[in-house]
């Protein structure tokens, strides 16, 4: 009765999930040859999240993140003292972004699964911290507690880690960015922010900035905020 895709690769080819008979949940892949196939028909509860030219599939079951290619499911595993895993982004190289989280669900951490190294703690506080987006460089963003307090955009990089996106842009007394959901190679982050001055919720795309580093700025990284809605550039 319904279904909903969530992923693309530059094949064409799609990833997502949908509900079969008895309520349960499959993921699927889309392709012109072969139509919808059911990755989990012996799971309950799926989701393919994410597609990489090479037909690597991220997502997960039963609550365990996994890899899947040309008919095998890897299983990403779980952070030590954690239950449960998540995976919602790949990158070209098979780097997967997403999260584990404890069985009590009070403690989530923001993870990425390399080859050779497995799964990495990237950090964050409280119970909901989850990587949304990771390019080819392995930088991920997402939504979070990098700092504590309220949910908020992040971003990861290997160089600063965990960093609240609000204490990179250039006017952070405008805006409070929500959630990034996705970062291309050239270091783009898109996602969405509340404007303080309209009281407007808005999508938005932030770009590096070849500015002069300011106060504002972390460790000479600066990044301007473009609202999509308006053109009008912060």
């Amino acid at each position: 009765a319904y279904s909903e895709a969530l992923g693309i690769n530059d094949q064409g080819q799609v990833v997502g999930y949908s509900y079969v008979s008895g309520g349960s949940i499959h993921a699927f892949l889309y392709t012109n040859e072969d139509g919808m196939i059911d990755l989990t028909p012996n799971s309950s509860f799926a989701y393919a999240w994410d597609i990489n030219s090479s037909g690597q599939i991220a997502g997960y079951k039963a609550n365990q993140a996994f890899r899947w290619q040309n008919g095998a499911f890897e299983d990403l595993g779980v952070l030590p003292g954690y239950a449960y895993s998540f995976a919602f982004a790949i990158n070209e190289n098979g780097q997967v972004a997403g999260s584990s989280k404890t069985a009590t669900g009070n403690a989530e951490r923001v993870t990425r699964f390399t080859n050779g190294v497995g799964l990495e703690n990237l950090g964050g506080g409280g119970e909901f911290n989850r990587a949304y987006g990771i390019n080819n460089l392995g930088e991920v963003v997402g939504e979070g507690r990098p700092n504590g307090g309220l949910l908020r955009a992040f971003l990861y990089t290997d160089a600063l880690g965990l960093q609240d996106l609000r204490e990179l842009i250039v006017l952070p007394e405008q805006w409070f960015l929500l959630a990034a959901h996705d970062i291309n190679d050239a270091g783009q982050i898109v996602g969405y922010a509340f404007n303080n001055f309209t009281q407007q919720t808005r999508a938005v795309r932030l770009r590096p900035s070849t500015m002069s580093c300011t106060s504002l700025c972390l460790r000479s990284a600066e990044i301007r905020l473009r609202q999509s809605s308006t053109g009008i550039q912060a």
